[in-house]
């Protein structure tokens, strides 16, 4: 579940964000999951690429409890160096 921080004046909220589970993506990247490829998401910014890998995961881990995950998000401060490594900025 994702939480959506919502500042009104000196108020702050915090209610659940509703997400759209994408199906049609889904179901393709279940059926390469196994595929010897690299799977790339891309798009504009905030279309919910970050949202369905991590639909993806949990759909990974729902069929296997002990499978080994690691998402790294490059945007935050502690990571950069590996954004820097490859030469993003």
């Amino acid at each position: 579940m994702f939480l959506f921080l919502n500042s009104f004046r000196n108020f702050i909220y915090l209610y659940p964000m509703k997400t759209i589970a994408r199906k049609r993506y889904l179901e393709t990247l279940s059926v390469l999951k196994d595929k010897n490829l690299i799977k790339v998401a891309t798009g504009v910014r905030r279309c919910g690429k970050s949202t369905l890998m991590t639909q993806f995961q949990d759909l990974l881990r729902k069929d296997n409890g002990k499978v080994s995950i690691l998402a790294i998000n490059m945007d935050m401060p502690d990571f950069r160096f590996f954004a820097e490594k490859i030469g993003r900025r």
